[in-house]
Formats: structure tokens, sequence, C-alpha cells
């Protein structure tokens, strides 16, 4: 809108649907947006394109528009955990949506997906494929990583908030797994070609190199 940051610099949405039409365009935390913002995405949801502050107009008809917020996360407080079109929660977030929104808009979404609160058990799955990745890069050293159980339910323990979700976990997994095993690397604790597995210890986290390591 006009009088904000950017509005002077010609069409950066447009121009880049334009550049890249088969594209994803997330509006994150969309409530939050300014009127004018809404009125922007209203028009692309309803004409299909959009003219940006140079004159020229970009096409959004091969664009996937997603928008994310925490709209209704009051009416979600308590309830089991789940999440899909058929969310127990779904009907009072909807109508917390209808309160948010004006119906033109809400109109022309295609799907709603309500996300309700996390479990421990799901908070576990994302752990275990967070800590996946960082085996996958640990083998491009050669380094044939694992992680107990123990460590796991550790991190999801000491991770899990109900109101910030499944966010705290990366934090946690950066300053106390990746960080703990770059120092290792860096002191040679953990040599390239050795197999080896991450546990949970009294202060934190450890590893510990497994017989049968490739020295």
């Amino acid at each position: 809108p006009p009088g904000y940051v950017g509005y002077d610099e010609a069409g950066q949405l447009t121009e880049k649907v334009r550049r890249k039409p088969y594209s994803v365009v997330l509006f994150d935390e969309v409530e939050k947006a300014h009127p004018e913002v809404l009125n922007v995405l209203l028009q692309i949801l309803e004409d299909g394109k959009l003219t940006g502050s140079d004159g020229r107009s970009a096409d959004f008809k091969s664009t996937i528009i997603i928008m994310t917020g925490n709209i209704g996360a009051e009416e979600l407080s308590g309830r089991s955990v789940g999440f899909g079109k058929t969310a127990k929660g779904a009907p009072d977030v909807m109508k917390a949506l209808r309160r948010t929104f004006r119906p033109e808009l809400l109109n022309r979404i295609d799907n709603v997906v309500v996300f309700e609160r996390i479990t421990q058990e799901n908070m576990e799955k994302i752990c275990r494929k967070m800590l996946k990745n960082i085996a996958e890069r640990a083998l491009l050293r050669g380094i044939e990583l694992s992680f107990d159980d123990n460590a796991v339910k550790k991190l999801c323990e000491s991770a899990l908030d109900e109101e910030m979700g499944a966010r705290p976990l990366r934090r946690k997994i950066t300053s106390q797994i990746e960080d703990m095993l770059g120092g290792r690397i860096i002191s040679g604790e953990l040599p390239d070609n050795s197999k080896a597995e991450v546990y949970a210890a009294e202060n934190g986290f450890e590893v510990r190199i497994l017989a049968g390591s490739r020295r």
C-alpha cells in the first residue's frame, strides 16, 4: 500500500510471477495484513491477474495461492490433535474466519485446512524427520549417524510448546544437536567415515563412536 516500504519499487510480486508463472505465492499470517493487501489478494483471486505499481500486469492463473494464519487458535485450545478438512475444531475455525474476513474473499478460497494442536507423538515424527536430514548430511562426510530413542524423546519434551507448536524444535536441534556435532567434527572426536550415535546425556546430548567404524 502507499506509504509502506517497497511501494515505489516496481511491482516486485507481479514481476516475479511474470518471470515464473508456475509458482506458489505464500501470504503468511494473512490476518495481520493491511486491508489494502487483502484487496490486492481479492483482485488476484477474482480476476486471476494483478497490475503492479509499474503499470504492468501479471497473470496468476497458473499460480497457487496459499494463506496461513492463527485464526481460530483460541477455539482449538484444549482439543485433541488432528489436521485436515474434518478436524474436530473446523466449524469453530470457520466461524472465526467469517468474523475476520469479508465474505467475498472467503468465497474465493477453494479449500481450508485446519491444523489443531500438536501432540508428543506427532512432535516425535517431526523430530525424526529433522534428524534424518542431519544424518543425510553427515553421510556426505562418510559418517553413519543414528539417534537413540531417549535422545528423540528428550528433544521433543524440551521443545513441545502448545502455543508455538513445533517451532522451538528446530531451534533445539540446531543449538543442542547440530552445534554439538559440528564441534565434535572440528575437534576430530567425530571423524569422517565413522559410525556414531547421538544419545541423551545428563547435561544435554553427546555422540559416541560405535564398533565397526571405518577409521
